[in-house]
């Protein structure tokens, strides 16, 4: 099959996945059942079930996906990524003030949980999945693609405000933990993927940002 489009190629996974799509928040678990105020509308391919749909058909097994798949525009390679439970499993910050011990252990928590995440090869096993399903060879030179890290905190980095936080040892509430958590994210995001097409956003603003860039 000769594939010249985003939306061609999308047509194509959407029918391998029997024309099923979800919202974005049902594939975040602490989401599932439990939707914020601000659910997003938009449509997508659950990713991981056509992984697992290929993999049993073929006896073999892509070792990463990503989480979802859109389209508007381009192709839109979606992958989620929460903290919030996180942060309140972490029984270190139930302490009414942390040492500079308990911030150091809580620091290589969160940087080790982002260093875990391999986003480039979730995006390049994706992209292999999506050409073995459209039988189009080089999706990602002939068509527009993004990919998206979305996550359930601000994602917005601001190094000044960070420092300044930390200065006066505010680091024990929960909105600088993620301020760290976005901080640490972004960094390992970014030495993978670089900045080209790819983006990092709150779960909140995915309808549209989707609308405008996707």
């Amino acid at each position: 099959m000769n594939m010249n489009s985003s939306e061609q190629i999308f047509d194509c996974i959407l029918e391998y996945a029997d024309n099923r799509t979800v919202s974005l928040c049902s594939l975040h678990k602490p989401c599932n059942g439990n939707y914020c105020g601000t659910p997003q509308q938009t449509q997508v391919i659950d990713f991981d079930s056509v992984k697992e749909k290929w993999d049993k058909a073929h006896k073999e097994s892509f070792h990463s996906s990503v989480d979802a798949l859109t389209y508007n525009k381009k192709l839109c390679f979606v992958e989620i990524k929460g903290w919030i439970k996180f942060l309140e499993y972490q029984k270190i910050l139930r302490k009414k003030n942390l040492t500079d011990k308990d911030e150091n252990i809580l620091r290589d928590k969160i940087d080790r949980q982002s260093a875990g995440y391999d986003y480039q090869k979730k995006l390049l096993d994706s992209i292999i999945l999506c050409e073995n399903i459209s039988g189009q060879n080089d999706i990602s030179r002939n068509v527009p693609i993004l990919f998206i890290l979305v996550t359930d905190i601000n994602p917005i980095v601001n190094p000044i405000e960070l420092f300044t936080e930390q200065l006066y040892m505010l680091a024990n509430t929960s909105t600088t933990w993620e301020k760290i958590c976005s901080e640490s994210m972004y960094n390992h995001l970014k030495n993978q993927l670089g900045t080209n097409n790819t983006f990092f956003i709150n779960c909140k603003e995915f309808d549209g940002f989707i609308e405008k860039h996707g």
